[in-house]
């Protein structure tokens, strides 16, 4: 029984990590190699804001978890900000941090960029996990595999915005509500709790 039952986790832990192996290779090819986009412009510096103060009333359209996620490893860098005397509410963020890091603001963003990647290949293993809990393991591979080369999520899962946080949480807050709903107990209540409220 035991045979059978490591088997079959091989079955779908083999391919599943193969595929998230190659999704997140993917992913920060892309991160390094593409240029800035128009949307993310303000997201990374805005983070490290968020971050490096621990307020949040900069630029306060977006939500802050994934910039800050995005920002997260730029603290252990040598990453100059000096945002002294711009207002609160302005979107010059972007041009005083591609001035303050000219050399390097590219490098900075495809670091933040890795953030997300990582972000969307945990929301690819959620979905994966779910499908196979549902539908077993070819579900579950299937499932990986259809997220790692959907089109939409491939562009959006290698650049800071919220746009890839918006899509994670929802599906791990649906799972958190799910596996709540299959066996109500606090400890699940207080993981979709925790995850809702990231969402």
């Amino acid at each position: 029984m035991k045979v059978g039952a490591n088997s079959s986790a091989r079955r779908f832990w083999l391919p599943v990590s193969i595929i998230l192996v190659i999704q997140i290779a993917l992913g920060i090819s892309t991160a390094n190699r593409f240029g800035i986009t128009y949307d993310e412009y303000n997201h990374l510096p805005v983070g490290l804001l968020n971050l490096r103060t621990g307020e949040f009333d900069f630029d306060p359209l977006s939500p802050p978890l994934c910039r800050m996620a995005a920002a997260l490893p730029l603290l252990g860098t040598s990453v100059r900000t000096d945002f002294s005397g711009l207002p609160r509410m302005t979107t010059d963020w972007s041009e005083v941090f591609v001035a303050a890091n000219r050399e390097r603001y590219e490098q900075y963003f495809a670091i933040g960029r890795s953030m997300i990647v990582l972000l969307s290949a945990a929301a690819a293993l959620v979905t994966a996990l779910w499908a196979r809990e549902r539908f077993g393991n070819a579900a579950g591979c299937l499932a990986a595999f259809l997220w790692a080369c959907e089109p939409t999520l491939l562009a959006h899962g290698s650049l800071v915005t919220t746009d890839m946080g918006a899509a994670a949480f929802f599906v791990f807050s649906l799972y958190a509500v799910w596996k709540f709903a299959q066996r109500p107990n606090w400890k699940r209540g207080l993981v979709f709790g925790i995850v809702l409220g990231l969402a």
